[in-house]
């Protein structure tokens, strides 16, 4: 049984280099609404190659149900919470300064500030107003509480609009 996956791995080897020479040295044509390919010149440049993206992202799937019918503003706020903490935990080398405020948060999560410089969120989420800050479900921002490095609290102003009422809904409370 060894045998077998040590022959599909040197055929994987043998075939790799020659679908990317391949890859690179044909002349195909470009399909609508598909990036070019790389170019040799664009692989020795060391610039980074801007990746649009148009496609929906792990927290678009995550968040699909955040201020939804069927949740309420505490599932809503621990969900966001989880996602956010995690986030953070994938951007290990992320300063506390990167995601001290809404807006900073916000910029990390669409991969744009810090260490992470992969876009975990889309433009276009449900979380997200046109202002470019994380809001909760009665369209107020999201209060962003730093407790030591990778470690926040999350305060959604509540029906009321107004933070630091007695209808809020912080998580983890207290």
């Amino acid at each position: 049984m060894k045998i077998r996956y040590v022959i599909y791995l040197i055929a994987f080897a043998i075939a790799l280099p020659g679908a990317i020479y391949w890859r690179f040295q044909c002349n195909c044509t470009v399909e609508e609404g598909r990036p070019a390919p790389l170019t040799r010149s664009a692989l020795t440049n060391h610039e980074p190659v801007p990746v649009p993206v148009t496609e929906e992202l792990l927290g678009d799937r995550v968040l699909e149900d955040y201020a939804s019918a069927s949740s309420n503003g505490k599932s809503d706020i621990r969900l966001l919470h989880g996602f956010v903490s995690n986030a953070l935990t994938l951007s290990k080398q992320a300063d506390p300064r990167h995601y001290a405020t809404n807006e900073d948060l916000v910029e990390l999560l669409l991969g744009k500030n810090g260490g992470n410089q992969e876009p975990l969120l889309t433009e276009a989420s449900t979380a997200l107003n046109e202002a470019g800050q994380l809001i909760d479900r009665w369209e107020s921002p999201i209060l962003v509480h730093i407790q030591q490095a990778g470690v926040i609290a999350l305060r959604s102003a509540g029906p009321d609009r107004t933070p630091y009422t007695d209808d809020d809904i912080e998580w983890p409370r207290g």
